[in-house]
């Protein structure tokens, strides 16, 4: 899955862009799907994916990361600061939500 394929994948996304724990099951969801045809290949290909397995893989990696990439490109920062907002509202969203 090259750069080209996320950036046309962030272009493409017509999720919310509410940070809480349901965009990120909508995130997975629409990755799992736009990306059926390549993950079981990867999950051969890669030891860290055969190892935690797909779906695994899809909620701690590249869930994180897309989210990391629409929040650079909606608060027009880097990977850092991306990084911060996203951590910031994770701690945020679960106050609000009451997830422990």
């Amino acid at each position: 899955m090259g750069h080209a394929a996320w950036t046309s994948c962030t272009r493409l996304l017509v999720i919310p862009h509410d940070l809480n724990i349901y965009a990120n099951r909508d995130r997975a969801e629409f990755i799992t799907d736009t990306f059926a045809s390549e993950l079981p290949r990867l999950a051969k290909e890669d030891w860290l994916v055969s190892k935690v397995g797909v779906p695994e893989f899809v909620l701690s990696v590249i869930t994180p990361e897309l989210t990391t990439m629409l929040i650079k490109d909606d608060m027009k920062v880097g990977d850092e600061e991306a990084r911060d907002i996203l951590e910031r509202s994770e701690v945020l969203g679960m106050t609000l939500n009451d997830v422990d």
